[in-house]
């Protein structure tokens, strides 16, 4: 069987919560259990709709004793102090046991440019820690900078747009650095199988952004995808523990 680690899944309440959805540890293992996804990567929305050094510890309290679900820290750019020196900050993360990171500059008011940015994501560089962002929140021509300038730096793209194509090739042939999830609304058909034949499994992770969308399209598009059982389970989590793995 197929292990999945899903790195795309939120808790807690959102301002404007959908009636039913899960928002507690107890609703996202629920979900977990029910489709056999052995593991997590849970950021919190306190982080992304508040306060993010906050929600940053709330959701490693959160987690805790949750099992299969490991947390992730929102960072900031360290002009205001909010989420701390980088440097310090991320190694005092990474002492907590916390391997991946979600930015949100677009939400958050930022520019990913080094100006703005780029003692932050020197400093997620140097240790190899995933950073995670959702294609809506962010500006092509300043992830194209971030992944020229910090090549080291693991980018993971979550819930691309069907139509990223025409973009994102380019940006694979030039950066080994960036990797995409299978979420929502990506659903191309074909998609898994061309990016395996021209860049290798290893661009791609399984990741659903649960509970904003459905867990189960995310594994029917992988599990029906037609790849050999190695680059099924390199996609499913082998590749997002070698990245978690990578982490110094």
């Amino acid at each position: 069987m197929i292990e999945l680690f899903d790195c795309n899944l939120r808790l807690g309440m959102p301002t404007r919560p959908v009636p039913g959805e899960p928002t507690t540890v107890r609703g996202l293992l629920d979900e977990l259990d029910r489709l056999s996804v052995s593991h997590a990567l849970v950021r919190h929305q306190g982080a992304v709709e508040l306060t993010p050094p906050i929600s940053n510890r709330r959701v490693l309290q959160e987690v805790e004793d949750a099992g299969g679900l490991l947390p992730t820290w929102s960072l900031l750019p360290e002009s205001t102090g909010e989420t701390g020196r980088p440097d310090e900050t991320v190694d005092e993360m990474i002492g907590l046991g916390v391997r991946a990171v979600w930015l949100h500059p677009k939400t958050h008011g930022y520019p990913l440019r080094d100006w703005c940015a780029g003692s932050l994501l020197s400093a997620l560089e140097d240790r190899r820690v995933p950073v995670l962002v959702l294609w809506t929140e962010v500006v092509l021509d300043e992830l194209v900078d971030v992944l020229g300038r910090h090549p080291a730096l693991p980018v993971v793209l979550c819930n691309i747009s069907y139509r990223i194509n025409r973009v994102l090739f380019p940006l694979f042939e030039r950066h080994a650095g960036l990797h995409v999830d299978l979420g929502p609304p990506n659903a191309q058909c074909g998609f898994i199988e061309e990016v395996v034949g021209r860049f290798g499994a290893g661009r791609l992770l399984f990741g659903s952004g649960f509970p904003d969308h459905e867990m189960g399209p995310a594994i029917s598009y992988l599990m029906y995808a037609d790849v050999g059982d190695d680059d099924r389970e390199r996609i499913g989590s082998g590749n997002l523990r070698t990245l978690l793995e990578g982490v110094t």
